[in-house]
């Protein structure tokens, strides 16, 4: 973690850009009051900035991109000039004294101005850019052939809403067979069913408004990305965790199957027979089965595979979740791997929710679920 991020002189301040439809500056924004940043790793959208303003005539609601920033300075120098910042980098170039950190870029909405003491104010929703993906549906059926890679295929449904700014990991897998969509179905829909079928992670837009997607890992088999301590450098509020575990309906067999029109259905089980697990067939005495998992056109038996053990890992993470706060901290984003140490207990979990209230003081609220192992 970032030493001036941890710092217990901490001196932050917060900035909005104005962006054009095409990500290009327009100018700082100096009407906005407030501002919430968030990611929601399990929704569609995920990203989103709730900030209110007040009204300012040069902004173009229905086209218009807002990027707010962060600025974490030296106690030794001062705020560069506004103008000097480089909206397009995520970091400040280095030897100046400061870092920004920019937080995403996001679609504005139309607003809905009340007066308050003569003073015009409105609450403004902004969207990740996969807003685009979900509000463009496809207006006839759209086929993609076999034997055509499944990233090939997705980029091109991306670029065709618009967007430049992607960064899908590459893979060899193809497609077996011709896949097809029915009209009306949305480009958010498509991508994220072709990601699935190679086991990767559901679109999500990055700090920097790219488009992302990479194959899934499991929690158990990832690096920590952030860690988190009760130290003399600690950034964890007092108001410490809530930890909530019930495992009573937690599976611990479950059961894939993956249905292709043109070949012979796969299937794959995996079963927590692991003693030391307190939701495993031994531990319980009995088989507590999850609902049949049904996918089609997956790529391969080991992706399947993959998928099972996906879910099954998913399941036991649920009945560990953790609550708590600490100060704003840029570096999160999509499902991060957390270590946290609390009175003396180190655990790992996957963060599935944060947010940040973008003001002197704000906190950063964090929900994660415990990682739990399996072979």
């Amino acid at each position: 973690m970032d030493s001036i991020l941890r710092s217990n002189t901490r001196n932050v301040t917060f900035g909005y850009n104005l962006l054009d439809k095409d990500d290009n500056f327009k100018k700082r924004m100096h009407n906005v009051l407030t501002g919430v940043v968030s990611m929601t790793s399990l929704a569609q959208i995920k990203g989103q900035c709730i900030i209110n303003i007040t009204e300012d005539d040069e902004i173009d609601f229905l086209n218009d991109r807002v990027q707010p920033f962060m600025i974490f300075k030296s106690e030794s120098l001062g705020l560069l000039p506004s103008e000097m910042l480089y909206p397009s980098l995520s970091l400040y170039p280095s030897g100046v004294g400061q870092t920004v950190y920019n937080l995403g870029i996001y679609l504005l909405s139309s607003p809905i101005f009340k007066t308050t003491m003569g003073v015009k104010t409105a609450t403004v929703t902004c969207n990740s850019k996969l807003e685009i993906l979900i509000n463009d549906r496809i207006k006839e059926r759209q086929s993609f052939p076999k034997d055509s890679k499944y990233t090939d295929n997705i980029k091109d449904v991306i670029r065709s809403a618009g967007i430049e700014k992607i960064n899908i990991s590459a893979s060899s897998s193809t497609l077996d067979r011709d896949i097809e969509y029915d009209i009306g179905t949305t480009k958010l829909e498509i991508v994220n069913d072709l990601l699935d079928k190679i086991n990767f992670n559901s679109a999500y837009t990055d700090n920097e408004g790219f488009v992302v997607s990479s194959p899934y890992v499991r929690p158990s088999n990832r690096s920590v990305d952030i860690e988190y301590a009760d130290d003399e450098t600690s950034v964890i509020f007092d108001d410490g965790f809530t930890e909530e575990e019930d495992a009573s309906k937690t599976p611990n067999r479950w059961i894939g199957i993956a249905s292709n029109p043109e070949t012979l259905p796969l299937t794959s089980i995996y079963e927590n027979t692991d003693v030391n697990s307190p939701t495993s067939i031994q531990s319980r005495g009995r088989v507590i089965a999850a609902e049949p998992l049904e996918y089609t056109d997956v790529a391969s038996q080991d992706v399947l595979d993959e998928k099972v053990k996906r879910a099954a890992e998913e399941d036991l993470n649920i009945y560990g979740n953790v609550e708590f706060n600490t100060a704003l901290m840029p570096i999160h984003g999509y499902l991060n791997k957390l270590e946290v140490e609390f009175n003396g207990s180190k655990y790992e979990y996957i963060e599935t929710k944060w947010s940040m209230k973008l003001q002197t003081g704000g906190k950063m609220s964090h929900d994660a679920r415990r990682v739990i192992s399996i072979e």
